[in-house]
C-alpha cells in the first residue's frame, strides 16, 4: 500500500474537531492537514523550541551533573572487561543495556571519566526524546500550541532535569522513552496513512528498543490505549474494537517480539535469587508516589516543599494522600462534564500511571523498609511525566458547540403541511 492523504477517522475521530485558532483554544485536536507551507513554518517552530529547551536544560544541568555509584560500577566493568559480552550485558539491578553500558565504555576510554562527555551524552538522549514527542504529538493531531507546551513542559519538567543530572539515570531512562514514544508514532502514523511500511518501521523500532531497557516492551500496552483512548475516542466501543481487530497482525507481530524478549529476559537476565515485594508494599509506594512527588512535580513543584516541616522524605499523612486523590477524582469529573470524550485521555494518563507504577512489583529494591525511599525516586515519576502531560494536552476545555439540525432540501410532503380549518 502507499501513502494517501490522511482521512477524518485516522486521527481524533469526532465531528466537532476544529483548529484552536478557529475556536479560541478550544483543544479538540485537528484532523484537517495543513498546507506545505505551514506545516515547514511549524517544523521550524517546533525545532527551534526545542533547540531553546536545549539551551535552558544545559545551563540549568551542566554544573549540577554527576558520575553515581552505578555508573562508578559500570565504568569498573569496561575497564575490566573493555568491549567484549561481559561489559555488553552487565546486569545492573537486573537491567539489560547495552546502549548504557556502552556509553560508559565510550567515557571510560575517550576522557578517563570526563563529565563534559557524559553529559553531551545525556544531552542528546535528551533532544531525542523531543524529538520524538515533537512526532507523536503531530501524529496525534496537535495543534501546534499544544505540541510546543507538551514540548516545554516535558522538556522543563522536575522528573526530566533530576534524571538528567545523573549519567547512569539519563542513559537508562531517556533513550527507553525516546524509543516508546518513537514506536507509539511511527503506529499513529501507520494508521494515519494506512501504510504498511510504517507497520514494519514500527515493528522495528520496538524490537530494537529493548537495547535500552526493558520498559520499552510497554509500548505494546500504550499503543492499544492509545488508539482505543485516544485516537478513536470519538466512535462508539465497537467501532473501536472493530478496528483493533482490523489491525491484528501488526499488533500480532508485536505481541511476538515482546514474548520473546520477556522469555530471554527470564532465561539470561532475571536473578530468582532476588525476592519481590508484597502487593501491599507496592500499593503504599504507588500512593505515596503519587500524592508526595508525582503530582507536586507535574505541578512544577519540588516534592516536600509543600511540607518543609515534615521533612523532604517524610510523606503525607493517610488522610492527607485520600483527600488529594479525591481532589484528582473530582477534577477528571469536572472534565468529563465538559465533555464527555474527555473521559478517554483521562483513562490513558491513568493507565499509563497504573503500568508504570505497577512494574514496582518486580522490582528487587523494594522493600517494606524502602517504601518511602522508593516512593521518592523521581526517576520513577519520569515514566508517566510523558503520557500524563500527552493526555492533559488532549483534552478539552470548552464545552463543545451544538450542532443546529440539518435543513431538508426537500419540500415537505403537502399531508404534513399545517391544514387551515
Amino acid at each position: 500500500m502507499t501513502d494517501r492523504p490522511p482521512s477524518k477517522d485516522a486521527t481524533f475521530d469526532d465531528s466537532d474537531s476544529r483548529d484552536e485558532s478557529a475556536e479560541g483554544g478550544r483543544g479538540a485536536p485537528n484532523p484537517t492537514t495543513p498546507g506545505r507551507p505551514a506545516r515547514r513554518r511549524e517544523r521550524w517552530v517546533i525545532l527551534a523550541t526545542i533547540v531553546a529547551i536545549l539551551v535552558a536544560w544545559w545551563g540549568l544541568l551542566s554544573d549540577r551533573f554527576y558520575y553515581g555509584n552505578d555508573d562508578l560500577y559500570q565504568f569498573l566493568a569496561a575497564d575490566t572487561f573493555g568491549l567484549s559480552w561481559e561489559t555488553v550485558a552487565l546486569p545492573v539491578w537486573q537491567h539489560f543495556g547495552p546502549v548504557n553500558r556502552l556509553a560508559h565504555l565510550g567515557v571510560l576510554r575517550l576522557t578517563d571519566l570526563e563529565p563534559m562527555l557524559g553529559f553531551v551524552l545525556v544531552t542528546i538522549a535528551f533532544a531525542a526524546l523531543l524529538l520524538a514527542l515533537a512526532w507523536l504529538a503531530t501524529e496525534l493531531g496537535l495543534s501546534l500550541y499544544r505540541r510546543l507546551a507538551v514540548l516545554v513542559v516535558v522538556g522543563l519538567s522536575i522528573p526530566v532535569s533530576e534524571t538528567g543530572i545523573w549519567f547512569d539515570a539519563g542513559m537508562h531512562i531517556l533513550p527507553a522513552l525516546t524509543v516508546t514514544y518513537a514506536v507509539l508514532a511511527a503506529h499513529a502514523r501507520a494508521l494515519r496513512t494506512d501504510s504498511s511500511r510504517w507497520h514494519v518501521l514500527t515493528a522495528f523500532i520496538f524490537l530494537v528498543g529493548p537495547l535500552t531497557q526493558e520498559r520499552p516492551l510497554f509500548a505494546l500496552p500504550m499503543i492499544i490505549l492509545m488508539d482505543m483512548l485516544l485516537i478513536w475516542r470519538g466512535l462508539p466501543w465497537r467501532e473501536r474494537f472493530s478496528r483493533l481487530w482490523s489491525i491484528r497482525r501488526p499488533l500480532g507481530v508485536l505481541i511476538a517480539i515482546a514474548g520473546m524478549v520477556a522469555v530471554a529476559y527470564r532465561l539470561f537476565v532475571v536473578d530468582s535469587g532476588y525476592g519481590t515485594p508484597d502487593w501491599l508494599t507496592a500499593l503504599k509506594t504507588t500512593a505515596i508516589s503519587l500524592t508526595n512527588y508525582v503530582l507536586p512535580s507535574l505541578l512544577n513543584q519540588y516534592p516536600g516543599s509543600a511540607q518543609p516541616e515534615l521533612g523532604a522524605d517524610a510523606p503525607i499523612p493517610l488522610l492527607g494522600q485520600l483527600g488529594i486523590i479525591a481532589g484528582v477524582v473530582v477534577i477528571g469529573y469536572l472534565f468529563i462534564r465538559v465533555d464527555r470524550q474527555n473521559i478517554g485521555p483521562l483513562l490513558f494518563a491513568a493507565s499509563a500511571f497504573v503500568l508504570y507504577y505497577g512494574f514496582l512489583k518486580f522490582s528487587p529494591l523494594l522493600a517494606s523498609y524502602t517504601i518511602v525511599a522508593n516512593a521518592s525516586r523521581l526517576h520513577n515519576a519520569v515514566y508517566v511525566t510523558v503520557p500524563v502531560v500527552i493526555a492533559v494536552a488532549c483534552l478539552r476545555w470548552t464545552r463543545p458547540q451544538a450542532t443546529p439540525p440539518r435543513a431538508s432540501s426537500r419540500p415537505p410532503r403537502l399531508s404534513r403541511l399545517p391544514q387551515r380549518v
